[in-house]
């Protein structure tokens, strides 16, 4: 009786262990996923590592009501875009907008532009009209829609 007892046991811990290994789990337990996010790329993550519903972020329906247009969140898992727009400041021709996700970083526009008067030259994007505040394309997280304006000297 007792090597009937210790088999079972041994299989019902052999199984087990089996299922939560076949689930990507060495853990026995229920997964508890939450989202996470980076600038191009959302999954759920438990905290024993395991990993699901990896995707990139895609937005073609409106989340609240279900219709077939864009409303600025991931169609996954909600997280919000934004978009950068460019001012010329009165020269020139502006880059494409660009939609950026929410700690993205946006991408520097090439070439830089060029006045069509030729009388002055292109010295950056920044952040105000006046040119005073200089943007970081390196090193800003977006966290907000913004317009950049061209510096001309």
């Amino acid at each position: 009786m007792k090597k009937t007892s210790l088999l079972i046991f041994l299989l019902t811990a052999v199984s087990a262990t089996t299922v939560a290994a076949a689930a990507g789990c060495a853990k026995k337990h229920q997964h508890n996923y939450s989202w996470q996010h980076s600038a191009e790329q959302h999954w759920q993550n438990c905290d024993c590592g395991d990993k699901k519903d990896e995707g990139a972020h895609i937005d073609v329906i409106n989340n609240s009501t279900q219709a077939s247009e864009s409303d600025g969140k991931c169609d996954v898992c909600g997280l919000e875009n934004y978009t950068l727009s460019f001012d010329m400041n009165g020269y020139g021709t502006a880059p494409e907008t660009q939609t950026v996700y929410k700690g993205g970083k946006a991408v520097k526009p090439a070439p830089d532009p060029v006045d069509d008067t030729a009388e002055y030259i292109f010295d950056g994007w920044c952040t105000d009209v006046e040119c005073g505040i200089p943007f970081d394309f390196d090193n800003t997280e977006i966290t907000a829609g913004i317009t950049l304006y061209a510096k001309w000297v």
